[in-house]
C-alpha cells in the first residue's frame, strides 16, 4: 500500500469526514464499495504512519472511532498489524473496551477459531444469518459485560435472533 501526504494538523477533520464516508458505504440498500474502503484505508494508515497513533484528546471520540473502523473494514493483514495499538487505545480510555471485542472476534473467526464475545453473525449462501459459534457459552454475558457490551440475547434481537446456547 503507498502512503499519501497528510497535513498531521488536520487529522482530526480528515477522520471525521473517512467516518461519514464509510458509514455511507454502509447502507441497507447500499453495497460495500470496496474502492471506497481502500480508499479510506491509505489515508488512516498514512495518518498513523506519518502522524503517530491518533489519541482521543487530539482527533475526539468520532476520530478515533474512524480509525477503529477503517482498520475493522481492513484486511485480515491490517487488523492483526493494527490490533495491538487498539488494545493499547482502549486501556486507555481512546477507544470503547467494545472495539477490542468486535476485532478479536473478527479476528478469531478469520483464523477458524470460536469467537469471544458473540459479536460476529455468519451467513451461508442465501440462508438466514447465524452466530459464529463461541467458546465458553455459558459465561459469554460475564465477558460481554467486561468489555461493556450489553447482554448477548439483547445483541441478537437487534437481528432478529434469539440466544441458544
Amino acid at each position: 500500500m503507498s502512503l499519501i501526504e497528510v497535513n498531521c494538523d488536520e487529522v482530526k477533520g480528515l477522520l471525521e469526514k473517512i467516518l461519514d464516508i464509510d458509514q455511507r458505504n454502509r447502507t441497507e440498500d447500499t453495497q460495500i464499495n470496496y474502492d471506497i474502503d481502500r480508499d479510506n484505508q491509505i489515508k488512516v494508515i498514512s495518518i498513523i504512519e506519518k502522524c503517530g497513533w491518533p489519541t482521543k484528546e487530539k482527533v475526539g471520540e468520532k476520530g478515533m472511532e474512524s480509525v477503529f473502523l477503517v482498520i475493522q473494514h481492513a484486511s485480515k493483514k491490517i487488523r492483526a498489524t493494527y490490533f495491538p495499538l487498539i488494545k493499547q487505545s482502549a486501556e486507555k480510555g481512546d477507544l470503547k473496551l467494545g472495539a477490542v471485542a468486535l476485532m478479536e472476534d473478527r479476528m478469531l473467526m478469520e483464523n477458524g477459531q470460536k469467537q469471544k464475545y458473540g459479536s460476529q453473525l455468519v451467513r451461508t449462501g442465501d440462508g438466514p444469518l447465524t452466530l459464529y459459534p463461541i467458546e465458553d457459552p455459558e459465561n459469554i454475558n460475564k465477558r460481554r459485560a467486561a468489555m461493556g457490551l450489553g447482554s448477548i440475547e439483547e445483541y441478537l434481537k437487534h437481528f432478529g435472533l434469539e440466544y441458544a446456547p
